[in-house]
This record gives structure tokens, sequence and C-alpha cells, in this order.
């Protein structure tokens, strides 16, 4: 669910043919299933599958007290065959509709459109991506915010800089994280992974490329591709999916059998996790639906002896 991942700063500007950046396919009708997304994702040659071809992830992170969590990605990385075809994902069919209402717009801050209108003036997309989506899906306000961008951490600290905008926390840098404040909120650039692999256009367009949104409609919570290589991207995420499930699934005993397997396989990586982070997964698991299932199911699963403190 929550696939978050930070690498170095020096690892995230590789592509010095951004303009070459797949544009993203046409919009269908509403409610059609379209496979246009491998003529404009694929590589055009063998030697266009380097990652010199692929733009990186980026990520752009507001925090603001009373405010949502705001984050930026980018999503080619993601889509690309070295990445999808080591998780053994089909992703060549993309589904597009066009939402009914546009009152996901009430999360723009002042400080939110003034990004907004940053990217757009240097030819940047933008769209919401992550478990937004899926909140905004369900219709439930999210807390946190992510969005996709064509541009990398450096484009967008020269945007900041063209701008005006003051940079602060430059020590983050070598973390890969450089900090902007606009309209007396901070934005942090960086790179992760989305959380759900759905996105939605500033129009209200919903993208999606990995039938995540036939999932949500089923109340279906998966992982995307290999749940035991996602699982072993970071160990958290096994807490995670118990948290999403109690948000998600209307039954308390549906879950994917492989899933779980891979659960109680890889639930000793929990031990190299903080018991602080641990808590926080496990204080919004206990509140949500199907508490009591899901914590037998941890004990069943052995997972007890690693998050006990």
């Amino acid at each position: 669910m929550e696939l978050c991942t930070s690498v170095p700063l020096q690892h995230l500007a590789r592509s010095n043919r951004l303009h070459e950046l797949p544009k993203a396919p046409p919009r269908e009708p509403i409610g059609r299933s379209s496979r246009t997304l491998a003529k404009h994702f694929l590589p055009r040659t063998a030697n266009d599958r380097s990652d010199n071809y692929y733009s990186v992830l980026s990520n752009t992170r507001v925090c603001v007290v009373l405010a949502p969590r705001v984050s930026c990605l980018m999503w080619s990385r993601l889509l690309s065959p070295r990445v999808v075809g080591r998780s053994g994902v089909c992703w060549r069919s993309l589904y597009t509709m066009q939402l009914k209402t546009s009152d996901f717009r009430s999360l723009f801050t002042e400080g939110l459109n003034g990004l907004v209108e940053i990217f757009e003036k240097n030819n940047h997309e933008l769209r919401i991506a992550g478990g937004a989506v899926r909140d905004l899906l369900s219709g439930k306000r999210p807390e946190d915010v992510d969005f996709a961008t064509t541009a990398t951490p450096e484009e967008m600290k020269r945007m900041f800089q063209v701008a005006g905008i003051r940079m602060i926390n430059n020590k983050g840098e070598k973390h890969g994280t450089i900090t902007a404040r606009l309209h007396n909120e901070n934005f942090e650039s960086g790179e992760t992974s989305p959380s759900t692999p759905m996105f939605l256009g500033l129009d209200g367009t919903l993208y999606d490329y990995f039938k995540g949104y036939e999932d949500l409609k089923n109340r279906k919570v998966r992982f995307v591709g290999s749940a035991e290589q996602r699982i072993q991207e970071d160990y958290l995420r096994i807490l995670r999916y118990f948290r999403f499930y109690g948000r998600v699934a209307l039954e308390p005993d549906d879950h994917d059998p492989e899933t779980l397997t891979a659960i109680k396989e890889n639930g000793r990586g929990l031990a190299a996790i903080s018991g602080e982070r641990i808590w926080v997964e496990l204080k919004k698991m206990v509140v949500g639906n199907h508490a009591a299932h899901l914590l037998e199911l941890m004990y069943k699963l052995e997972l007890a002896q690693y998050i006990e403190t």
C-alpha cells in the first residue's frame, strides 16, 4: 500500500533527456479501459531501457498545522519495465474516468495553489497521487496529500530560486531533501514511490494503472506486484497492510492467502523497526474496523514477538 522509500539526492537527477519523457496518454471516455499505456511508456528501443530514459521519481512535501501534508511524486520510474518486470505486474491497461465532483479542490491551500502555479509556469505536470486518491474515491478527506510531477528535485530547486522562494534547511540535500518556504508553509522535495498507483489530474481525471479502482470498489487490499518484494523494501508495510485492511475491507477475514504467507515469512524484518514507528501504525490500526480480528491474526502469523515492547 504505502510504498515510500528515500534515496540520496545525487541519485535523483539521472535523466538528461527529460524533454523526451513520454506524455500522458489521451483521456479515454468515462468508464472505458485502454490499451494505450504501452505505446506511451514502453521504451522505443532496447537502449531506451536504461535509467537515462526513465526520469526519476520526485517528491515535494508540505507540512502545515491544521492542514494536510502534501507530497509530490513522479510516476514514470514506477512504470518502467525494469521496475515492473521485477515485480511481475501487468500494467499495460490504463483505466481513466472523470470524477463527478470537484470537492478535492478544497484541499488546496494558498501555499499549495502557489506551488501549482510555479509548476504549471515551468511546463511541469502535477497529479494527485498515492493514498490521497484512495481516500478521495472513498469519500474521505485525506490527511496526507501526494502529487506526481515531471520535475526532479534539482529542477524544483531551480524553479523555487527563480520564483524568489526562500530555501531553508540546506543540510537536508545530502539526504535527498530540499525545503522551500511559500506562504508560510514548508515544502520539502525528495524521492519516494507512490503509496497507491492511482493518480488524479487537477481537472478531476482518474488515471489507474494497476486496477486499484477495481480493488477499491471491491474493498480489496493488495500489494502492487509481489507482496514479498514490497515487504522486503520496507518491513513496516506489514503493519500498514493491517491498518489499511481495517480502513478498506468490509469482512474481517477476506485476506489474500499469498499476502498472509509473505507477511508470515518476512515478519522477522519488523525486529529492525523502531518501537516508535511500530506504535504509530498499531495505534491507527486498533481504532479502525476489525481490530480484534487483526490483532488475533497478527499473533497467528507470529508477529507479536517482533512488535511487543
